[in-house]
């Protein structure tokens, strides 16, 4: 997740910087719904993780599969963002 974080803030840098047509490209509809998909995401990725720790506090059986649930998309979402 922190990687994706980090993805997120410097796409968000440069989509503020870059123009294209005298705006930032940050505006244009196309590069703005890419960033809220990965904003999304992180949001998504965080409230598996922290369901995931919780069940571990709990000593929850169900925890290592939670767990390995939240890794999992946190590392395809990530992918995904990358290649965006």
């Amino acid at each position: 997740m922190g990687a994706l974080r980090d993805l997120l803030d410097r796409c968000l840098e440069y989509a503020l910087q870059r123009k294209t047509f005298g705006k930032p490209i940050g505006s244009h509809q196309l590069i703005a719904d890419k960033l809220v998909e990965m904003r999304v995401a992180i949001e998504a990725n965080h409230a598996l993780t922290m369901h995931a720790a919780a069940l571990i506090d709990a000593d929850d059986a169900g925890a290592t599969d939670v767990a390995s649930m939240a890794k999992l998309s946190a590392t395809r979402d990530y992918v995904s963002a990358t290649r965006e």
